[in-house]
């Protein structure tokens, strides 16, 4: 069954305490057919999730790991994200890029790219 989602990325966090304090991703618009991007803050050891939300005019039906993080582990979420999280004690700059798939006003797929800072 498709997913039914607003056109932009923003963050959700699942911690105890401030969300800024282990996770922050910047918001940002993406349209089928075009590349976006945005950046990730993390404590490093952390999980931190992008959520996929689309507009009544789109739906998403898949998410795909496009390109995974050289310092860290990068899964799906629930269908509708992905989740990531660094290496041990690493930090540093890491990036990641993953391809939301469906049908959208203009076109079928959007990819996004994100850089992480670990902290």
């Amino acid at each position: 069954m498709s997913k039914w989602v607003a056109a932009f990325m923003l963050s959700l966090t699942f911690f105890a305490g401030p969300a800024h304090a282990e996770c922050y991703v910047g918001s940002f618009r993406f349209y089928a057919g075009t590349d976006a991007s945005t950046i990730m803050r993390v404590t490093s050891g952390k999980n931190c999730r992008v959520i996929v939300f689309a507009s009544a005019l789109s739906r998403f039906d898949n998410i795909a790991i496009t390109e995974r993080p050289k310092h860290g582990t990068l899964f799906p979420h629930m269908g509708v994200g992905v989740s990531y999280k660094s290496a041990t004690g690493f930090k540093g700059d890491d990036d990641f890029l993953f391809t939301v798939v469906g049908e959208m006003v203009h076109g079928n797929a959007a990819r996004i790219k994100v850089h992480v800072t670990v902290l």
